[in-house]
């Protein structure tokens, strides 16, 4: 049976970088800057939305990797936050109005998960708002949410 280390030691330089960065315990390996494809390194980091834990592990990660590339990931961690700031705006507004027409609601995932689990919404990424209500109120919500411009996409399960 391979060990975590067999693992990591069988990753691409800059997925191995990727993962060291993004861990808090993980050891830095050694290895020549010069050998980082930064550009691969990037796709990688935005592919799997690491961006926000190398960002928040920047004293590992500064003298690591190029000053462009570290401006890159910084401000693609500046428009993620700049987004889950927006949809938390949303929310905020969705809870005043749900509340003010007696509709029960929990919003989950995305930036209220993000809070609870790390006191930031910034950490993690997402493109939506998921919100739960009980069935009973599908139909005022539904018509709640209209007024307000949002357009109902029915999941394709």
């Amino acid at each position: 049976m391979r060990n975590s280390q067999d693992i990591l030691n069988s990753y691409s330089k800059e997925l191995e970088l990727l993962y060291c960065l993004s861990n808090d315990t993980a050891q830095i390996p050694e290895f020549e800057k010069q050998s980082i494809n930064w550009e691969h390194f990037y796709t990688l980091a935005t592919r799997h939305r690491l961006t926000p834990y190398i960002i928040r592990n920047l004293e590992k990660s500064k003298s690591i990797i190029p000053s462009y590339m570290l401006e890159k990931l910084i401000e693609k961690n500046r428009n993620n936050t700049k987004r889950m700031l927006q949809f938390s705006a949303e929310i905020i507004q969705l809870a005043r109005i749900f509340t003010e027409n007696k509709i029960d609601y929990a919003f989950f995932k995305g930036p209220v998960l993000s809070y609870e689990l790390y006191n930031d919404i910034g950490i993690r990424h997402s493109g939506d708002i998921d919100l739960i209500i009980e069935k009973s109120n599908i139909a005022k919500t539904n018509s709640l949410l209209s007024q307000l411009g949002y357009i109902r996409h029915d999941p394709g399960f």
